[in-house]
């Protein structure tokens, strides 16, 4: 149920709810949480900015650019 209420809130670009659906997703299903991470980043969410940067510094659900 928090993700779906999550979800709601985080289309109308809450960038509270986005880090939080980071947070469920985490790692996995996809690197789902760094999609969820960089958006809320580029809002200016402390967090989350540093939850991408280790997405980034551990490879975790992002491009890797050798």
């Amino acid at each position: 149920e928090a993700v779906r209420l999550y979800r709601l809130s985080a289309a109308q670009e809450n960038a509270t709810a986005q880090f939080n659906l980071g947070m469920c997703y985490g790692d996995g299903i996809g690197g789902k949480g760094a999609r969820w991470y960089r958006l809320a980043a580029e809002q200016g969410n402390a967090e989350a900015q540093f939850n991408v940067g280790f997405c980034y510094k551990n490879g975790t659900g992002v491009d890797q650019d050798h």
